[in-house]
């Protein structure tokens, strides 16, 4: 039968898990674990693990599938589905891109065409505006100056 030997990490005074039935005190600060197949090791791995763990392994491995099922439990959902979309999305790409390649290219060109139109028509508008600004300004200057004349 496996086992592992576990203390009490710095700054812990006691731990106890009810899955293993193991009681950790300042009096016994190290125990050994014996566990099977069957042994719920999840209590101590999460002991082990956490950020600020609370138990130390001195000796011993883990069984693999006992670490695996506590990072499962901490993987995002929306990670997982994020990860599965990417894959699905790479799976299907080379398809896509294999028969569609010519349009692509024409939808790409027609786009830019567009886009180049569209900046022609928006700087020729502004040009203009920024003309009957010049207008408006000059005649307004104009009539401060003949008023500031007339004053004097």
């Amino acid at each position: 039968m496996p086992e592992i030997k576990v203390g009490l990490a710095q700054g812990k005074t006691s731990y106890f898990d009810p899955k293993t039935n193991t009681y950790i005190t300042l009096d016994n600060p190290v125990q050994k674990i014996k566990f099977d197949d069957n042994t719920d090791l999840s209590g101590i791995c999460h002991a082990l693990f956490s950020q600020r763990p609370v138990l130390v392994l001195y000796e011993g491995k883990l069984p693999q599938a006992a670490i695996d099922a506590w990072k499962a439990k901490y993987d995002l959902k929306g990670l997982q589905m994020a990860k599965q979309r990417a894959d699905e999305i790479q799976a299907k790409s080379a398809d896509v891109v294999t028969q569609n390649i010519d349009k692509a290219e024409e939808v790409k060109m027609g786009a830019m065409a567009i886009e180049n139109e569209k900046e022609v028509e928006t700087a020729e508008k502004d040009d203009e505006k920024t003309e009957e600004n010049k207008q408006g300004e000059k005649k307004t200057s104009r009539k401060r100056k003949s008023k500031a004349a007339d004053e004097e």
